[in-house]
């Protein structure tokens, strides 16, 4: 992934400047009940100003980011998308690359939220490829920068709060900085006009099974992050005085000015041995149960050197030093390029007396 500094001062872009079309368009039913669902999820506490008791941020330490994996299991267990998993941890090769991005919701010390974000990339694609690959290879033919928000689980209580609200638009940060296109979802059927009327959203692929051993029922979603403050401001337009959306995601996100900090210090802290061990060895079975085919991918992202320390492999014995004859100053070297230089003086003869 390339990552680049983002700018905090973002260009606003310019409203609609023609009231008569606002007005009619306020006339009609999408518009009605849009401000309905605003509303609604007002009231139920989804949609409010920002709660100094919750704080959300990328999750660093083995204890944050095992916290969050034992959070997404225990909801995907009890709502039947996952049978239980060694450890009580959910865990995939995903998990284990260090471009994936966790982000936490913390409230008295308790990890009551979790969304993740994962680029797409050759040797693993996406999560969403079991079961929307036809969708999402046709992004990738466009040349689409991809990314999937998975993991995504509040507990109980925290449902009727702030915390889905503050997750995205930290994720949604992390996308934009990041220079991601979009955003794929897989989202079961009864949370996907909350992703479609809020966070605008749009539909990329019927119902479908996302479960390996259950049967989990999903449709697809799709948010393109390029025209995101457009996006905002058109749906800010038609909420009127009800109108948040751009101020929320773009204006008064407070993720921005953090993240070229925030992403140097994780991927530090996340390639280290200790806590590789504890997630996905002591925590989980997955360097046992994965694909070969993850497995290489896991390796290459970690290094020879790291995997087998995580694993408890011994280190290779040292290699005998090399003679000075074979060093790639010495002799051997020397007469190499010789041979190369005749053979290609001998080829050029042939052509010149040809």
């Amino acid at each position: 992934m390339v990552m680049s500094n983002y700018q905090v001062s973002l260009p606003v872009p310019s409203r609609p400047g023609n009231v008569s079309v606002v007005r009619r368009a306020e006339q009609t039913e999408e518009v009605k009940r849009l401000r309905r669902r605003v509303a609604v999820f007002r009231r139920s506490g989804v949609i409010g100003e920002p709660d100094p008791q919750i704080a959300v941020h990328r999750a660093m330490t083995a204890e944050e980011l095992r916290a969050a994996y034992r959070l997404v299991h225990e909801a995907y267990v009890e709502q039947g998308y996952i049978t239980n998993q060694p450890g009580g941890v959910r865990v995939r090769p995903f998990e284990a690359l260090p471009e994936m991005a966790t982000y936490v919701a913390v409230a008295d010390g308790r990890v009551v939220g979790v969304m993740s974000v994962v680029p797409d990339s050759r040797d693993l694609g996406l999560p969403s490829d079991k079961a929307f690959k036809e969708e999402l290879d046709a992004l990738r033919s466009r040349g689409r920068r991809l990314s999937e928000i998975t993991n995504l689980a509040v507990v109980s209580d925290f449902r009727s709060s702030i915390v889905l609200m503050e997750l995205s638009r930290a994720v949604y940060a992390y996308g934009r900085w990041a220079g991601l296109d979009d955003f794929f979802i897989s989202i079961s059927p009864g949370h996907g006009k909350f992703f479609e009327s809020i966070l605008q959203f749009a539909p990329c692929g019927d119902i479908r099974n996302y479960g390996d051993a259950t049967i989990d029922m999903v449709e697809g979603k799709l948010f393109d992050i390029t025209t995101g403050p457009a996006n905002w401001l058109e749906a800010d337009e038609l909420l009127g005085p009800d109108a948040f959306l751009y101020d929320w995601f773009e204006s008064n996100s407070p993720y921005f000015r953090v993240l070229d900090e925030q992403e140097q210090r994780a991927r530090r802290l996340f390639l280290e041995p200790t806590l590789l061990r504890r997630l996905f060895v002591e925590a989980s079975d997955l360097l046992v149960q994965c694909t070969p085919q993850s497995r290489q991918a896991i390796l290459r992202r970690w290094g020879t050197d790291l995997y087998r320390e995580v694993v408890g492999l011994p280190q290779p014995a040292a290699r005998p030093a090399v003679s000075e004859s074979r060093r790639p100053d010495g002799v051997m070297s020397q007469w190499l390029r010789w041979m190369s230089r005749h053979r290609l003086l001998g080829r050029r003869l042939v052509e010149a007396l040809q």
